[in-house]
């Protein structure tokens, strides 16, 4: 019973008080991605609109990143 309970408050818990990087679970560190494909952006904003990520956030996320 204490386990019950102990799941239920941690379950309790995470769904009130999300963290920030669990929303971004299906990216990298809530960092930009590097998107080789039209499908990877469009599979991005897909799991944005899933997430309920704002729009500016989702951009930053899954726009192309040129690395130097």
């Amino acid at each position: 019973m204490k386990y019950f309970t102990l799941a239920l408050t941690l379950l309790f818990l995470l769904l009130i008080n999300p963290c920030k990087d669990m929303n971004f679970a299906w990216a990298e560190s809530s960092e930009k991605v590097e998107r080789a494909s039209p499908q990877q952006a469009k599979y991005c904003y897909e799991q944005c609109n899933v997430n309920k990520v704002p729009f500016d956030q989702c951009y930053q996320m899954c726009s192309p990143l040129e690395r130097s």
